[in-house]
Formats: structure tokens, C-alpha cells, sequence
């Protein structure tokens, strides 16, 4: 499988990580309510994914603790800012991180550059929100038309893998939807 063959986060890049042999350590920058970690500790063969999240609300924090229970042990939470969490791991060592956090221009930035650092040679990084189009979207809740929110992160990787010279991969996009990107660093 290669890494354009990912047509989605939540079951076609845990095939590609599995695949691919990335199966020992992973991080996931941006937890929330656990739904995504959910779906990749149910579809990923790895061994341990740390999911880093600042949770300003301990209710956020408690549903997904609760989300997540079966998944034990094979996850570790960190309640910390992702740029403090960086702190803990060393560079080179990570099959992948997913980035899903702040999504300001400046904050994916100083992500997308920490975290690839961290990120080991063939591994992935990759992050959600990317959209191809600053559009309007559909709110699943209201039905109404709303600007996309979250400008500064196609902005942020756009630069990046300019910068670097990377092959950029972005999930086909549904209107509805948004999309997923993804990088592998080079080996």
C-alpha cells in the first residue's frame, strides 16, 4: 500500500501504518473526545500510541478516558501542550504523529516542524483539517454554509513540504468533510 492509496484517517492509514511495518510507537497531537484515537488503536497493530491533548475541560478529558478504556495499555495519555510534549521524545524514533491540535497558522507550523523532527526516517506525519479550497462548507448541525475555520494549517504545510521538497498526500475531499494530509519523512 502506498501512502496515496489513504482514502481516510479513521481505517485506510492504520492499514498503510500496518502495512508498512510503522507498528511500534505513534502519537496522536489533539485528542479531544478520543474518537479518532478510538479508531486507529481498534484498526492499528502498534504497540503503544501516545495521545497528547491539553484538556482545558475535565469533562472533555473524562469521556475520553472512558472512550478509550479497552484500548489499555497500549496507550498512554500526556495532558500537556503539544510543544511542551515534544520535550518527551526523542528525534527519529516515531513511526508517525497525527496532528489534530491547535490549528492556527503559526501553532501548525511550529508542529508540523517539531514533530517531523521526532518522526523517524520512512515514518508519517500527518494532520487533519488540511482543505484543498478555502471554501464555505456545510455545518452537519445548522445545514448552513460556514468559512472554513482552519486556513492557517493548508498554509503551514503547504510551506513546509515546499521548503523541504516532500510529496504531500491529501485524502480526496468530501464537501462535507475535511480532509486528512500526510507526508513520509525521507529515509
Amino acid at each position: 500500500m502506498k501512502l496515496k492509496d489513504i482514502t481516510n484517517r479513521e481505517e485506510s492509514f492504520a492499514k498503510y501504518l500496518n502495512e508498512n511495518n510503522l507498528t511500534n510507537i505513534g502519537v496522536e497531537v489533539g485528542v479531544k473526545y478520543g474518537k479518532n484515537a478510538d479508531k486507529l488503536l481498534t484498526n492499528w497493530v502498534g504497540k503503544r500510541l501516545f495521545l497528547i491533548d491539553n484538556w482545558p475541560i475535565s469533562k472533555i478529558k473524562a469521556a475520553a478516558v472512558q472512550k478509550l478504556k479497552h484500548h489499555a495499555p497500549r496507550y498512554t495519555l500526556i495532558h500537556n501542550t503539544s510543544l511542551k510534549a515534544l520535550e518527551k521524545f526523542e528525534d527519529n524514533t516515531l513511526d508517525f504523529c497525527y496532528i489534530d491540535a491547535k490549528h492556527t497558522y503559526n501553532r501548525v507550523k511550529q508542529d508540523v516542524y517539531g514533530w517531523y523532527l521526532k518522526t523517524k526516517p520512512g515514518g508519517v506525519l500527518a494532520g487533519h483539517d488540511y482543505n484543498v479550497k478555502d471554501i464555505n462548507y456545510i455545518d452537519e448541525n445548522t445545514r448552513r454554509k460556514k468559512p472554513w475555520r482552519h486556513i492557517g494549517v493548508k498554509k503551514a504545510v503547504d510551506e513546509f513540504v515546499k521548503e523541504k521538497n516532500i510529496l504531500l498526500h491529501v485524502e480526496p475531499a468530501e464537501f462535507r468533510k475535511s480532509s486528512s494530509w500526510y507526508i513520509t519523512k525521507e529515509k
